[in-house]
């Protein structure tokens, strides 16, 4: 990448480096926390195809705040990040925005990238893409979750380490134990990202790059 394209990408808070699929409706948690145990992201309505948004997450705030007055939303604050090059290395694309009438004039091999748009059905705000697969599988390394707060998330992206020490006083032993919370996946919820001030992607990926670093010392003092 030039010198130019660089400055210019990293001047526009507006791109993202990753691509996000956001579950939705009330059992939105559920629905993640079974695509991180599975590992994989599925279709389950068999539209023949997994959606994505552009849209970086500092700047999706508001609409969730406007999702939040539906009881089944259309999208929750909860999802998976995967990088966007690694989507793309595997067939995802941008969709194709356009009337209804030109969706004819597509190969029958590429429709699956086309969204129609009209003045009272745009969807273009999704910025959506899209990989015409029934399932995306990914390796827990590569992505971040995100949640609502930081707690939604705490007994996925961490595992318990129960610690037991103790000490002799009076001449008897007294034991202690406490529990450890070791980070396993990497994760960024809405109110960090309001408390941080988190605006672009290099505070986003500041963020994300200190808990790579959290994981890969736990293994070590392991």
């Amino acid at each position: 990448m030039n010198k130019t394209l660089q400055k210019i990408q990293q001047s526009r808070p507006d791109l993202s480096d990753y691509l996000y699929h956001f579950t939705k409706g009330s059992k939105a948690s559920e629905t993640l926390w079974k695509i991180i145990g599975d590992e994989k992201i599925l279709d389950p309505l068999n539209r023949g195809v997994i959606c994505f948004t552009e849209a970086p997450i500092y700047q999706m705030l508001d609409m969730f705040k406007i999702f939040e007055g539906y009881k089944e939303p259309m999208y929750a604050p909860f999802g998976i990040a995967i990088p966007k090059w690694k989507l793309y290395s595997l067939g995802a694309r941008p969709v194709i925005y356009g009337p209804q009438s030109e969706l004819s004039l597509f190969p029958d091999d590429l429709k699956w990238r086309y969204e129609p748009i009209e003045k009272k059905h745009d969807f273009s705000w999704l910025r959506e893409w899209r990989i015409n697969t029934s399932e995306v599988s990914f390796q827990l390394d590569d992505i971040f979750i995100v949640t609502k707060i930081i707690h939604d998330g705490l007994g996925i992206t961490h595992s318990p380490d129960v610690i037991i020490d103790g000490d002799w006083a009076d001449g008897q032993w007294w034991d202690q134990s406490f529990v450890a919370w070791d980070r396993e996946i990497k994760s960024i919820s809405l109110d960090t990202i309001v408390e941080s001030a988190i605006s672009d992607s290099t505070k986003l990926l500041f963020e994300i790059e200190k808990q790579s670093k959290e994981i890969m010392d736990g293994k070590s003092n392991h």
